[in-house]
């Protein structure tokens, strides 16, 4: 593959994230504000549209490179992927925990409680459950390809699955309900790249117009009718909604002007993912003071727009601002000591990957096959011959050769 369709991938896949990360802000925006009563019920209309949109775009796009991620070493995986999301999710987790202790939701989120922070690994029920849930997704796709479980029934049971979420199932925990509604996404994107990516990359602004007036029928009838919980109906518009995003992100990406900026936030979505919500928090807290002023009638009517853009801006300046400080750059990346975690575990057992002797709890051994002396004798694990307590054993009753081009006869050995 050439550089630039390479890059031009990658592009359009971080516009994606783009789009799904601003949905996610938009939506807290409008959710925080009409609480405060700061913003029309509108825009609850507005972010209803894109229930089915954001999520499945945003789990899909994490998801189209990730197969490579799965099937290293577990080791490997824990590096390069789950110390960082297990580290900020616990780290931002903390952080939320103090923030709503100084400023006050008009939102029930109820994350002021000790028990519920302690449990948070396990069930979580705070707006980061989306890292949680990739965690999740890595691990269970992982040992189902540990496991060899085929692929169609990996698609299908999860499928399966999603259905019933998206028609109002639950299990009482969004973390959750999402992982059951949204797995599906993550998986089709993860094995089916190599057919996926061409199939975007032909598309023109045609297709992604097709795409989106097809969505838009398909929400305005799934609406009209009042079918949201009919079994199957949010799923097949989820399917619309993410063809639509994907298409449209591939529009974007050929146009200079908007897929550098789009491409770049895409790249940026976990500093803003882990601090917008409480950047909105505290600028509608601010707002709320000021709710009967002149100035903020003029922007009421696209207030949350504001908001969001805000949030979005100021959640990657603290980025900017703390990622050379030592120990707060951390609120972003995992230590040394966490990343390296499985390394350290396995120093009692040192082994090589280039053929060199290493000793292995008192003993040396190898890993190419060659002698490893173990309590004073030396043996081989090529089967070829076996110096045991000074005297030459056969192995399987065969000859073998002692030193090149010497061969010695040997009767098999009794059996110990």
């Amino acid at each position: 593959m050439s550089r630039g369709t390479s890059t031009a991938r990658t592009r359009w896949v971080d516009i994606a994230k783009a789009i799904a990360i601003l949905l996610v802000a938009l939506h807290h925006s409008i959710l925080f504000l009409t609480a405060a009563g700061l913003a029309g019920d509108v825009w609850a209309d507005i972010d209803d549209v894109f229930v089915v949109f954001r999520m499945p775009l945003f789990f899909f796009a994490s998801g189209l490179f990730a197969l490579s991620v799965i099937r290293r070493p577990w080791a490997r995986l824990w590096q390069t992927r789950l110390a960082l999301l297990v580290w900020v999710f616990a780290v931002w987790s903390v952080v939320r925990f103090g923030f709503f202790h100084i400023v006050d939701s008009p939102l029930p989120l109820d994350e002021t409680k000790l028990l519920r922070l302690a449990v948070a690994p396990l069930w979580p029920q705070t707006g980061l459950w989306f890292l949680h849930a990739l965690v999740v997704f890595f691990v269970v796709a992982k040992l189902l390809d540990v496991l060899r479980v085929p692929l169609w029934l990996q698609i299908a049971a999860a499928g399966a699955v999603s259905v019933p979420f998206f028609a109002g199932a639950t299990v009482g925990k969004i973390s959750y309900d999402g992982m059951l509604q949204y797995f599906v996404f993550f998986l089709v994107a993860c094995h089916f790249r190599d057919r996926i990516i061409p199939a975007v990359q032909r598309c023109g602004i045609v297709a992604a117009g097709v795409a989106l007036a097809v969505f838009g029928v398909g929400y305005a009838v799934v609406a009209v009718l009042g079918i949201e919980n009919l079994p199957g109906s949010l799923f097949v518009l989820a399917i619309l909604a993410l063809a639509a995003g994907l298409l449209l992100s591939r529009t974007i990406d050929r146009g200079e002007p908007l897929g550098r900026p789009a491409g770049w936030i895409g790249r940026q979505t976990l500093p803003i993912y882990v601090a917008h919500v409480l950047v909105i928090g505290a600028l509608t807290s601010l707002l709320s003071r000021v709710a009967d002023t002149t100035a903020l009638d003029v922007v009421r009517p696209v207030l949350p727009v504001v908001v969001m853009a805000a949030a979005v801006a100021i959640s990657l300046l603290i980025r900017r601002a703390i990622r050379d400080v030592p120990v707060l750059r951390y609120a972003y990346e995992a230590p040394p000591f966490v990343r390296d975690l499985p390394v350290r575990t396995d120093q009692r057992k040192s082994r090589t990957v280039d053929g060199k002797r290493r000793t292995v709890d008192g003993k040396q051994r190898t890993v190419n096959g060659e002698r490893r002396p173990v309590d004073g004798k030396q043996r081989t694990v090529d089967k070829e011959w076996r110096p045991v307590d000074g005297k030459r054993r056969p192995v399987d009753g065969k000859r073998r050769p002692v030193d090149e081009g010497t061969v010695t006869r040997h009767t098999p050995a009794p059996p110990p």
